[in-house]
C-alpha cells in the first residue's frame, strides 16, 4: 500500500447549507471513507470546503475523481516522512503520474487548489525555513 494524502479546497454549490445538511454530508463522508479505507478531515466555512483525504493511492484517486471539478488532473500529496513530501500530478486522460516537486533532502510540499486557468496553488518550504504559497503553471512547470 502506498500512502498518499490529497488536500484541496472547493466552493459549495449551495453556500447556505444548514447544520442538518452539513451533518448529513459529514455522516455520508465518514461512512463512504471508512468503507474505502480513507481517513481525513472536512472543514466548512461560509460556502467553502477544505478537505484532507489520506489512504491508499488508488482509493484516494478514485474518491477524488468523484468530487473533483477538474476533469483531467488530480494533485496528490506523497508523504515521504513526517517532514518531507512531494506533489504528484495524476493525468486521468493519459493515466500518467508526474512528480511536480522532485527534490533532494527534506522538503515539504502540499497541494492547495487548482486555479480557474489551470495552474496549481501549493505550499512549499523549498529554499527556506517556512512554507509559503506558490503557483505552478502546469504547462511549463514554472513556479512563482
Amino acid at each position: 500500500m502506498e500512502l498518499v494524502n490529497c488536500i484541496y479546497c472547493s466552493a459549495s454549490a449551495n453556500s447556505n447549507l444548514t447544520p442538518g445538511e452539513l451533518e448529513a454530508l459529514l455522516d455520508r463522508c465518514r461512512s463512504n471513507n471508512a468503507a474505502a479505507g480513507i481517513t481525513g478531515m472536512l472543514l466548512y466555512s461560509q460556502g467553502s470546503f477544505f478537505q484532507v483525504l489520506e489512504g491508499d493511492r488508488r482509493a484516494v484517486q478514485a474518491l477524488f475523481e468523484k468530487i473533483s471539478r477538474d476533469k483531467r488532473h488530480i494533485a496528490l500529496g506523497k508523504v515521504n516522512t513526517t517532514s518531507d513530501s512531494d506533489i504528484v500530478l495524476f493525468d486521468r486522460e493519459s493515466n500518467e503520474e508526474k512528480n511536480l516537486t522532485q527534490h533532494e533532502g527534506v522538503e515539504s510540499n502540499e497541494s492547495v487548489a487548482f486555479t480557474p486557468d489551470g495552474a496549481l496553488l501549493y505550499t512549499s518550504n523549498r529554499g527556506g525555513e517556512f512554507s509559503r504559497l506558490m503557483r505552478m503553471d502546469l504547462a511549463s512547470g514554472e513556479s512563482t
